[in-house]
């Protein structure tokens, strides 16, 4: 069916309408909606509308130049799905953006979009709105900005169509939102999520980049309950951006397990090598916690504290590697702890053939050090000790560093310092160590890693 051109002056019109008295079970299948015989824009208000009703199916669906949502969801009850769409561009892949391609409004409850078929969400003003206390919405698996090529449903040959604003907009009092394996190329922002209202939204594996210097990838403001990434494996990839993350006005954020920036994120879209920030936390950013993160090829701060209201952020266990600006740079924080100052590191033997490092130094009484090895691969820290009262700190651990070592001092309340300048080992320590009953041999240390065979020599 196509179904398109209803409205007329002084007077709203939508393609379909699913809704009132309890319709259950309702389905919208393989229509195109808002555009003529030709392929053409005639735009609906609303292309479907879906209100005080339940178990609503749209699949397989084109649905175009709506003035106000290609599709728009009030008053659900019970699961309705979405899967197979193609929002805002035509059969063709030729962009006939709708204002918002999916918007999630008043009332709108347990809504999947995307879970057993991807739909195509591009060239819309915003791609997907969630917002005015919708809850429960699902989106998992879609392409957002993004169209197949005409002889191909590979990912590597999509051409861009972003929606211009905003990928993804979750704000004014949405909850418990799951935003998962979506594919973003991003127009002004990925995915935003904001106001007081807002709460319990979790993003994960999603892929969210573009080609444009001053597009940021994800934003979250004033929020609660914000998860960005979770455990191993479920984290996002964020790349080519201005600012990858940006946190502002928000308390308790989690960012965890996300990898950010050219040396860790490769897609199969989107040209852009370069993302100038990797995690930026603004104004009121408190008690953040960012954990586990890879961050690589940036070209600005890693982390960047650019808030001087930001408070007790803590920044542990990530991995830094060839960014051009600071690792963490605290432009405004004020209440960070004094960047430790790392004074010696020594190896000895101890029993069963084993070495332990021995790292001190100085750092403010109270605070926790995390050392770390330069440049390494690999989450974790080298070492942790605990400052004690007269300044000086010690970390004993069985693990040999790699190369130089650096630390970080972090507060009682988690606030987290820059690190201190890179300490190298002295250029040679020799150990000597049992091996076996009878044979002595002699350890060398070095600065940088080196097989085994070089660093174990029998004793002459």
């Amino acid at each position: 069916n196509r179904i398109a051109g209803n409205s007329v002056p002084e007077r709203s019109g939508h393609g379909v309408v699913i809704g009132g008295g309890g319709v259950v079970g309702a389905r919208v299948l393989g229509n195109t909606i808002g555009l003529n015989a030709d392929d053409r824009p005639l735009a609906n208000d609303d292309g479907v509308l879906v209100v005080d009703s339940a178990q609503a199916e749209l699949r397989g669906n084109i649905i175009c130049a709506s003035r106000v949502a290609g599709v728009e969801f009030r008053e659900t009850r019970a699961a309705s799905t979405a899967d197979g769409n193609r929002i805002g561009v035509t059969a063709a892949g030729v962009p006939a953006g709708n204002d918002v391609g999916l918007f999630f409004g008043p009332g709108a409850a347990r809504v999947a979009v995307g879970a057993s078929e991807r739909n195509i969400i591009a060239a819309n003003r915003v791609g997907v709105a969630v917002e005015q206390g919708a809850r429960e919405v699902q989106l998992q698996d879609n392409w957002i900005g993004l169209v197949p090529a005409s002889d191909s449903d590979d990912l590597a040959d999509a051409r861009p169509a972003p929606n211009l604003e905003e990928g993804v907009s979750i704000i004014a009092g949405a909850s418990e939102v799951r935003v998962i394996g979506n594919q973003v190329l991003v127009g002004e922002r990925g995915i935003v999520i904001g106001g007081a209202d807002t709460s319990r939204i979790s993003l994960q594996r999603n892929v969210v980049a573009s080609g444009g210097e001053g597009a940021v990838g994800i934003e979250a403001r004033e929020a609660a309950d914000v998860r960005i990434g979770g455990d191993r494996g479920l984290g996002n990839a964020i790349r080519g951006v201005g600012v990858a993350l940006l946190l502002a006005e928000l308390e308790d954020a989690a960012v965890s397990h996300n990898r950010i920036g050219a040396r860790f994120v490769e897609t199969a879209f989107a040209s852009a090598e370069t993302t100038g920030v990797g995690v930026e936390l603004g104004e009121g950013a408190r008690r953040a916690t960012i954990r586990e993160n890879r961050i690589g090829g940036v070209a600005g701060a890693a982390v960047l504290v650019g808030g001087a209201n930001a408070r007790d952020n803590l920044i542990t266990r990530n991995i830094f590697i060839a960014n051009g600006g600071l690792d963490i740079d605290l432009a405004e924080q004020v209440d960070a702890p004094a960047v430790p100052t790392l004074l010696s590191y020594a190896v000895e033997a101890i029993p069963n053939n084993q070495l332990r490092s021995t790292i001190r130094g100085r750092g403010e009484p109270g605070t926790r050090v995390e050392i770390y090895v330069v440049g390494l691969d690999r989450v974790g820290a080298l070492g942790r000790a605990q400052v004690q009262g007269d300044g000086t700190f010690e970390a004993v651990t069985l693990v040999l560093a790699e190369g130089k070592i650096r630390a970080v001092g972090i507060a009682r309340g988690g606030a987290t310092s820059e690190f201190s300048a890179p300490f190298s080992a002295p250029a040679r320590q020799t150990i000597p160590a049992r091996v076996g009953e009878s044979e002595l041999h002699w350890a060398a240390v070095e600065g940088a890693a080196r097989p085994v065979g070089e660093a174990l020599a029998p004793l002459r």
